[in-house]
């Protein structure tokens, strides 16, 4: 793959961070605009998921602004968007 996309995403099998190579940015930003399951993979557990909500907000925030999925400023987006998501509820 010439340019893959990487982001992490937990195995719900080990609780790990697993980095992810298998997608590109183009193939990304599609299923995030189509709203379609991206997977992600563990190669120890062997086990293929899909990302959480969670994830996808932080892999558009990378996306939006070209940078990587776990840059501060995506970190601090994603809790910034859950706290709003939190008090709408209440």
């Amino acid at each position: 793959m010439k340019n893959p996309f990487i982001f992490a995403s937990t195995c719900p099998g080990c609780g790990h961070q697993r980095l992810q190579h298998g997608h590109t940015r183009r193939a990304v930003t599609r299923s995030i605009e189509a709203r379609e399951i991206i997977d992600a993979y563990c190669l120890e557990c062997d086990m293929v998921w899909a990302v959480t909500l969670e994830e996808r907000d932080l892999i558009a925030c990378a996306l939006a602004t070209g940078k990587s999925s776990m840059e501060p400023g995506c970190v601090a987006s994603l809790v910034s968007n859950a706290q709003q998501r939190q008090q709408a509820v209440h």
